[in-house]
């Protein structure tokens, strides 16, 4: 949240409004933004890279549209030459999606879900359910 509220403040403009100060804490106001734009990155990059898919904030939050998750999935199958990692703390949707509107996860696509404490150990079975690519070494 302090990063967000920093890049406002240099006028980033997708960060603007999306975090309120309470007390010395900044909290997110609850504000979800799916940013269209961002998408047309990976095509200009030649080299490949590593990419971390919104590294702050949760693909799969259920204010996150699935045409916008449908369209980032496209993103990653046209750009094979990157690696894609995605985090989240909703893999039950991520499995659901997966399973009923995209499909496949391709090799370029690493997926795992966050585990605070044992409280949400049961996340894990989400990951499980998928058909993940297989690698050979």
């Amino acid at each position: 949240m302090e990063m967000a509220r920093r890049l406002e403040v240099m006028d980033v403009e997708k960060y603007v409004g999306l975090t309120r100060k309470t007390g010395r804490r900044t909290v997110w106001n609850g504000i979800v933004r799916e940013d269209m734009d961002a998408l047309t990155i990976p095509h200009r990059w030649r080299k490949p890279r590593k990419i971390f898919v919104n590294s702050m904030s949760d693909l799969f939050h259920e204010q996150v549209s699935d045409a916008f998750i449908i369209e980032v999935w496209r993103v990653m199958r046209e750009t094979p030459h990157h690696n894609y990692q995605i985090l989240t703390k909703r893999p039950e949707r991520m499995a659901e999606l997966v399973a009923t509107k995209i499909g496949e996860v391709m090799p370029n696509v690493w997926l795992g879900t966050s585990i605070e404490d044992a409280s949400v150990i049961g996340r894990i079975e989400h990951l499980r359910r998928l058909s993940l690519p297989s690698f050979s070494t």
